[in-house]
């Protein structure tokens, strides 16, 4: 998954501008998105006491529209202005060069982006705040209070997948050949999506390991995975794992902070979930290399563990439906404001179908 999606010739991501053409976020949808998750950091600061400094985060920020429109909304009135002003700067972490000048355009402007020893600054068009770019969530500072958003990150890290057999759990791995055994494959519930090749040609397909790998062994430490039947199959990201801990310890830090993911997912345990995305449908992940968007469903139980071990005071709520979170936000009056605000019927019923596709059930969860 990291080699397809983020290789610097051939990646998916570092390769093209993908948003729109295989898939749509949250963020391109509608501004109303942003909006009403600007007002959740507000209420988070207010919350926390308002501390006089702080630093907003974003990982894997994609065109920068999310920032953009949550900059805007904080740009309004005397309340949301009061936590604008608390923010002493603002860090993208971003790999991709391609969506990091995207980001610099959209929020900079024709403020110069300059090179720094850990990536590259500007200044922003709106609030003129220091904005600066890493590639590595370790070159976040924890020196202030840090308010995080991950926004559709945690599905694009590389995931392993294993199957419970009578022996123990075995990891599935994907091969290169001619395929021996065409019943292994991997299915979505409803809708195969990686199916066993009818022609004896080499190709990449999945085989089961014979004996235990190392990381088999995390499920048989694990006794969140004991009372799973044999047969049953499971995934497993450890380096969503270790992004948990490491952007807790950041905000632990602090006195201060919080961090709002927003992924596909629930708090079970996920299971042949591994999908590609290609022109809008689900295709085969092993299909054509590089140029398909892939992803599989975040764990948000196993994240919340791997959160509570590192630090336990720290207070871990969800996951909620990503339309129930927005209703509760207030998304409904905004969109009804905009529609109230449009002359023309057409304008009007945009907004009206933007607004129902964000709080769809779609299995995006916060």
């Amino acid at each position: 998954m990291r080699l397809c999606l983020t290789h610097p010739q051939y990646g998916y991501y570092t390769s093209r501008d993908p948003l729109g053409k295989d898939f749509i976020t949250s963020p391109e949808i509608s501004q109303m998105f942003g909006e009403v998750i600007s007002i959740w950091y507000f209420v988070q600061w207010v919350q926390q006491n308002t501390p006089r400094s702080s630093r907003i985060v974003e990982i894997g920020p994609g065109r920068g529209t999310l920032m953009a429109d949550m900059l805007r909304a904080w740009s309004k009135g005397p309340s949301l202005r009061s936590f604008l002003d608390s923010i002493y700067d603002i860090t993208l972490i971003e790999a991709s060069p391609h969506f990091l000048k995207k980001q610099h355009a959209l929020l900079c402007g024709s403020n110069p982006l300059k090179k720094t020893d850990t990536g590259f600054a500007s200044t922003t068009i709106v609030g003129s705040k220091p904005i600066y770019w890493h590639e590595a969530v370790t070159d976040i500072p924890s020196d202030l209070p840090v308010y995080m958003m991950a926004h559709e990150f945690f599905d694009a890290l590389p995931i392993h997948s294993f199957e419970k057999t009578p022996s123990g759990w075995r990891e599935l791995l994907v091969d290169y050949g001619i395929e021996s055994d065409p019943q292994s494959s991997l299915s979505l519930p409803g809708q195969t999506v990686i199916k066993a090749s009818t022609h004896k040609q080499p190709t990449f397909h999945v085989v089961q390991a014979k004996s235990e790998t190392p990381s088999s062994k995390l499920l048989s430490n694990s006794k969140r995975y004991d009372s799973l039947n044999i047969g049953s199959r499971a995934e497993i990201c450890p380096e969503a794992l270790n992004y948990a801990v490491q952007l807790s310890n950041i905000i632990s830090a602090s006195a201060h902070g919080a961090l709002l993911a927003i992924d596909y997912g629930a708090d079970t345990i996920p299971a042949n979930t591994f999908r590609a995305f290609s022109d809008g449908k689900v295709v085969s992940p092993f299909a054509n290399p590089g140029d398909a968007d892939l992803t599989a469903d975040v764990d948000f139980g196993a994240l919340s563990e791997a959160i509570y071990d590192q630090c336990p005071e720290m207070a871990v709520q969800g996951p909620v439906e990503q339309g129930s979170f927005l209703l509760a936000l207030g998304i409904q009056t905004r969109a009804m404001r905009l529609v109230d605000s449009k002359a023309d019927d057409n304008d009007k019923k945009r907004i009206f179908d933007a607004y129902k596709r964000l709080i769809e059930r779609l299995g995006c969860y916060s």
